[in-house]
């Protein structure tokens, strides 16, 4: 059995996002702290979230246009890439996922440092990351390993290793 459409409701939504700083993408600039709110039927949903350093954000890129190509040639790729291998937002299903840092939890509203996301994004679900989800030197194309060694220092002065983990 297939199906046509998927439904989501949203259990909250991005209440400071990176159009409160005037900028339109920031994944270079990971000192930014963004805020969730989580909506009230989810917070015990938090239950326990203070204890973990990073979450993964899962959102629904609101404003992002579908597309199945885009251009890489800014970062040293290739003019003409499909967006499954890139994490350009504007895709067939606009899926965000964001890995933040925990800044603070008051209630429902979580602050997040490296959110990327735009105010009022809604946001479809908060999971814990965990040490399932390091991958260490993973396999990626040259020109995006490029862009990373040149930014190597802002990674690392946030604790983002990115590559060079060992």
């Amino acid at each position: 059995m297939t199906q046509d459409h998927i439904v989501f409701n949203p259990i909250g939504v991005v209440t400071r996002g990176i159009d409160a700083i005037g900028k339109h993408s920031i994944r270079s600039k990971i000192e930014f702290v963004g805020e969730v709110r989580v909506f009230d039927e989810y917070l015990e949903a938090l239950m326990g979230i203070e204890e973990y350093s990073h979450v993964y954000i899962i959102s629904f890129l609101h404003r992002a246009e579908r597309r199945i190509t885009t251009n890489a040639s800014r970062h040293g790729g290739p003019s003409r890439i499909g967006v499954f291998s890139t994490r350009y937002p504007g895709r067939p299903n606009p899926i965000g996922l964001s890995l933040v840092e925990i800044v603070g939890v008051d209630g429902g509203r979580l602050s997040l440092r490296g959110l990327d996301l735009y105010t009022g994004t809604p946001v479809l679900d908060i999971k814990p990351y965990d040490y399932h989800s390091i991958v260490c030197k993973p396999r990626v194309p040259r020109w995006l390993y490029e862009m990373w060694a040149e930014k190597r220092n802002i990674y690392e002065e946030y604790g983002w290793p990115g590559p060079f983990c060992s």
